[in-house]
């Protein structure tokens, strides 16, 4: 549905004038709170009932982002599950700069919900408030959610991002293996090769069409009405977001090289 068309035909734009009740929607804090309850709540009694208590004494100053995991996970798994249904189903149509629907709306809100608590986690924790890179994700996020939440604007690339989602339950099972399972076991080694591909294919090889395809929709003449500041916005975020993705992906082939090296070494 392209909400701006009557705009667009009289050459402006303008935004809805009640963008507020996007920003603030009942979605942004349940999904804030569910995602709190999972780190100071769900996380350790799970913990507590199913790992060893030397090995969660073994996390020490870790133990803020060891209990992380279940919310990004949640979160993760819900965001995948939007982003899917609504690119499959064609809700966004084919315009990729004005249109938008409900699901897209509430996709962004429940991210927007995560990224917040996540920061706060991340801030109120010694540990976790020195991995920048972490809270770099995380601000581009929720600026990123914030511009199109009040300016309804590329809404499909912002859904688009989030089937990248599909590589975080990966990476948290991994991580999880890593502080208090067997480092050398089975299950470790399936976890890094899961995480390893599976980032691959939704962060790293969808780039290339990803950027041509939000370059063609910026350069476009149907976005010539939007303002040009909001344009170079989305170039600069999404390509903070790439070199991040990269960074991390060249962690994951330089972890996996040690991996086998190390395994060469026992063998």
């Amino acid at each position: 549905m392209c909400v701006y068309s009557d705009h667009i035909k009289m050459g402006m734009y303008a935004r809805d004038p009640e963008w507020w009740k996007y920003l603030i929607s009942p979605t942004i804090f349940a999904s804030f709170a569910v995602i709190l309850l999972c780190r100071y709540v769900l996380s350790p009694i799970l913990a507590k009932a199913l790992v060893q208590k030397d090995r969660l004494k073994r996390l020490g100053r870790k133990k803020g982002l060891f209990h992380s995991y279940l919310g990004s996970a949640v979160h993760a798994v819900e965001g995948f599950v939007f982003a899917m249904y609504i690119l499959s189903v064609g809700e966004l149509g084919k315009d990729r700069i004005f249109s938008m629907s409900r699901n897209s709306i509430t996709a962004l809100q429940l991210t927007m919900g995560y990224s917040l608590a996540d920061t706060v986690v991340c801030l109120l924790d010694p540990h976790l408030r020195t991995v920048y890179s972490n809270l770099l994700h995380h601000m581009c996020m929720i600026v990123g959610i914030t511009m199109g939440l009040y300016h309804q604007l590329y809404l499909y690339f912002i859904v688009y991002r989030l089937l990248a989602e599909f590589s975080t339950p990966f990476v948290d099972w991994r991580a999880v293996i890593y502080e208090v399972g067997d480092k050398n076991g089975r299950w470790y080694h399936v976890a890094s090769i899961a995480m390893t591909i599976s980032f691959f294919l939704c962060r790293v090889m969808v780039m290339p069409w990803h950027n041509y395809a939000l370059l063609s929709a910026i350069f476009s003449t149907e976005a010539a009405v939007i303002p040009w500041y909001l344009n170079l916005y989305m170039i600069f975020n999404y390509a903070a977001f790439d070199m991040l993705n990269l960074y991390w992906f060249y962690k994951m082939l330089r972890g996996g090289h040690k991996l086998l090296v190390r395994k060469q070494n026992v063998e």
